[in-house]
């Protein structure tokens, strides 16, 4: 968290914003005998932040899934009975 403060005019203003995201979390200021203070106490911003795969992850998936695809195809290639390439048997 990071802090600042001023005066001007007789009036003191004070805040404090969270360094990573840059939100304000409370400021307050003061004049005379009076002092207002406004606090954040709930939000959302840090349970919206999201960590992205690195590309070189979604490569290995990529390569996952096409070899997998390659073998299935042959797989089901090798049995289909009717194969004209194939010489028939008993020939």
């Amino acid at each position: 968290m990071i802090y600042a403060s001023f005066s001007e005019y007789g009036v003191q203003f004070s805040y404090y914003w969270d360094k990573e995201t840059g939100v304000m979390l409370e400021a307050s200021t003061t004049s005379g005998d009076t002092t207002a203070t406004g606090k954040v106490t709930e939000t959302n911003i840090w349970e919206a932040t999201t960590k992205r795969m690195p590309w070189w992850l979604w490569v290995i998936i990529a390569v996952a899934i096409a070899v997998v695809a390659f073998t299935v195809y042959r797989l089901k290639r090798r049995k289909t009975p009717l194969d004209p390439t194939l010489p028939l048997e008993g020939s």
